[in-house]
C-alpha cells in the first residue's frame, strides 16, 4: 500500500488497497463531462447514449469526437453550438467509447 493510500485508510477497519481513490479526479473535470451529460439530456433524451450497440458506438463516436479535437486544434476552443469546451466534447466521446467497448449494459 502507498503512503497516499495508507494516509486514506483507518486503524485497519477501511482497507482502501486496490480501490480506485476518485479524489484524485479534479471536481471541475467531473462537473464538465456532467454538462456534457445534460445536454445530450437536453438534445436527445436521458440515457441515450446507452442505447447505442457497441456497433454504432464504434461508427458514430470516433467522428464526432475527432471533429471536436481537430476544432480545437485549428483554435476554436468552444463549441459555438452549445457553449461547452470541444475537449469537453472529445472528453465524453472517448469515455463513452470506453464504456460500450467494455461491455456495459
Amino acid at each position: 500500500m502507498s503512503e497516499e493510500q495508507a494516509k486514506y485508510s483507518v486503524d485497519g477497519l477501511k482497507y482502501n488497497e486496490g480501490k480506485p481513490m476518485p479524489t484524485l479526479v479534479h471536481p471541475t473535470m467531473v462537473l464538465g463531462l456532467a454538462r456534457i451529460f445534460e445536454y445530450g439530456l437536453v438534445k436527445y433524451e436521458r440515457d441515450s447514449w446507452q442505447k447505442f450497440t457497441v456497433e454504432q458506438a464504434i461508427s458514430c463516436l470516433p467522428d464526432a469526437g475527432l471533429r471536436h479535437l481537430y476544432r480545437w486544434m485549428e483554435g476554436e476552443r468552444i463549441d459555438p453550438e452549445t457553449g461547452y469546451h470541444h475537449l469537453l466534447h472529445a472528453a465524453w466521446n472517448l469515455l463513452v467509447m470506453w464504456w460500450h467497448d467494455r461491455g456495459q449494459k
